[in-house]
């Protein structure tokens, strides 16, 4: 229940696709990094640094100036499970630091996107070229106990990698093109397994779930095709449970339950669609009590429990399988975002006054009652997150 600032970095935030702002949490959540550049006219980074913090306490444990390359695009971080940090980008470097002294370990002479595998020993990078007109990607695959590295033999061409992960045992390497077609990859061999065929109208917006088994493809439609990666299963199937109208236009379109069974997604009306994951089909829509607008959505975990918050200025707490309203919290402005904390027992929320440039974050008990703390922020609303354990608030 308690609030800490732990630190505010001065500037503006790009509102374009390649931002020079970048964070990751550490494994456990105890340490988070930050990556903020300064952009030049082309959308190049001109000046960047990297800091680590204390979470519980928001002491800096290390800053550094961030090397960059002329034309560098925006920087992208993540923590492997040892500690590691990695940063890479476009048209810039992978480095390799040590999370927990900032020590410089390894610089390679390309970036990208970049995904570290579950055992710590492979990172995967997506390196495109600058050019979009001539369009290609590169897979580097670097073994991170050695430093060695290679680029695998085959290649994408006419577009480029937007998403990339790496299975957990480091064999195989998806990556996700800007036209929505899925390569995968054989780490061993280099070459391409095959490839999944772009779903009708796929815009590139893809993700996998953490254990590499499943993954998401979004269209222009608002529909998303799930792809079974791990071939126990074949989903591979294009679903859609509702007109095209109804697609979210603003915040976080859905969310998908821990147990990864059902899905919630918030229609254009404000109303909140519930997919069955194991049958793709449409099971139950609530109705749109928080405005015309949805825009926070978050799942208990319980799997069952959804709490979807929008314009009306208040939350709804749904039984998603009764479809029965349980009970509404009232916050007096527009929700921006909400999430629900990894034990189920506190809610944290983002509101957000109309014509207001600034926002106000609250934790309160999951049970009702009052909130816990409450804090204005001056710099306008994203959305609100709790860390993996639960202790801090994003």
């Amino acid at each position: 229940g308690k609030f800490r600032r732990l630190v505010t970095l001065r500037g503006t935030i790009p509102t374009g696709t390649d931002p020079g702002v970048a964070l990751a949490f550490s494994p456990g959540g105890s340490r988070v990094a930050v990556a903020l550049g300064t952009s030049g006219p082309d959308g190049s980074l001109v000046s960047a640094t990297l800091s680590v913090f204390d979470v519980s306490s928001g002491r800096v444990i290390w800053r550094r100036k961030y090397p960059l390359r002329p034309g560098q695009l925006g920087i992208r971080l993540q923590f492997a499970p040892d500690g590691t940090l990695v940063a890479s980008a476009q048209q810039g470097d992978t480095l390799l630091w040590n999370g927990s002294t900032g020590r410089l370990l390894r610089r390679f002479r390309f970036g990208g996107e970049p995904a570290v595998s579950a055992n710590s020993r492979t990172l995967a990078v997506a390196v495109n070229n600058a050019n979009l007109l001539a369009a290609n990607s590169r897979i580097a695959v670097i073994d991170l106990r050695t430093g060695h590295y290679r680029f695998l033999a085959a290649g994408v061409s006419n577009t480029w990698v937007k998403t990339i992960a790496i299975t957990p045992d480091g064999q195989r390497v998806i990556g996700t093109t800007l036209h929505g077609d899925t390569d995968v990859w054989g780490a061993e061999s280099g070459t391409i397994l095959y490839t999944i065929a772009a779903p009708v109208g796929a815009v590139g917006n893809a993700a996998v779930d953490p254990a590499v088994h499943t993954l998401l493809v979004g269209s222009r439609d608002g529909s998303v095709t799930a792809f079974d990666l791990s071939g126990s299963r074949r989903l591979g199937q294009a679903f859609q449970w509702g007109p095209p109208d109804q697609t979210c236009v603003t915040g976080v379109c859905f969310v998908i339950n821990r147990q990864s069974s059902l899905m919630a997604n918030t229609q254009a009306d404000g109303a909140t669609a519930l997919v069955d994951l194991r049958t793709l089909r449409l099971v139950g829509t609530l109705p749109a009590r928080d405005g015309t607008l949805a825009t926070a959505i978050a799942f208990f975990p319980d799997g069952r429990t959804l709490l979807p918050g929008g314009l009306a200025g208040h939350l709804t707490l749904w039984d998603t399988r009764s479809l029965t309203a349980l009970r509404t919290v009232k916050l007096g402005a527009p929700v921006i975002g909400a999430d629900v904390s990894p034990d189920g027992r506190l809610i944290a929320t983002q509101t957000q006054a109309q014509g207001s440039t600034g926002s106000v974050v609250q934790v309160r008990p999951a049970s009702g009652g009052k909130p816990l703390w409450s804090r204005q922020l001056p710099d306008g609303a994203s959305g609100v997150h709790f860390s993996p354990n639960g202790r801090e608030v994003a």
